[in-house]
């Protein structure tokens, strides 16, 4: 059985501040500058988003349906490691999203990508654009 075209994570209805890696790209580089900020510089997207609001933005850009369905961590786990993942990485993940379901792990959006690079962090919906303009899916 296929599973395309489903996000199937052990995230419940738990949200998180998503990050574009364009942005994480872009503190990067502010940061090696000589004149870069110095210490610790929490990298979030700039607001709370569900893994099923992530699934919609994606199905827009990409014009196929894309859902969200919360498992079970075995289950996560063994999707990990049917794609060549260790045992050990998969329980990682599964813990961190079994604690953002919960809410117990809970991760503050932060002003860091607007502080550094003088704008706003892209939001799902460009992120969900710029990947599908930019990948070959079949």
């Amino acid at each position: 059985m296929t599973w395309a075209g489903d996000l199937r994570l052990p995230a419940g209805n738990g949200t998180i501040p998503f990050v574009d890696v364009r942005d994480v790209a872009a503190v990067a580089v502010a940061a090696l500058a000589p004149s870069g900020p110095q210490g610790v510089l929490p990298v979030t997207g700039h607001e709370q988003l569900s893994h099923d609001q992530v699934a919609a933005a994606l199905a827009a850009a990409f014009g196929r349906p894309i859902t969200y369905t919360d498992v079970d961590s075995e289950e996560f786990i063994g999707l990990l490691m049917a794609r060549g993942f260790s045992r050990g990485y998969g329980q990682f993940l599964a813990d961190a999203l079994r604690e953002v379901a919960e809410g117990r792990l809970l991760i503050p959006a932060s002003d860091t990508v607007e502080r550094l690079t003088g704008r706003r962090p892209h939001d799902v919906i460009d992120f969900a654009r710029y990947h599908a303009a930019h990948l070959a899916v079949p």
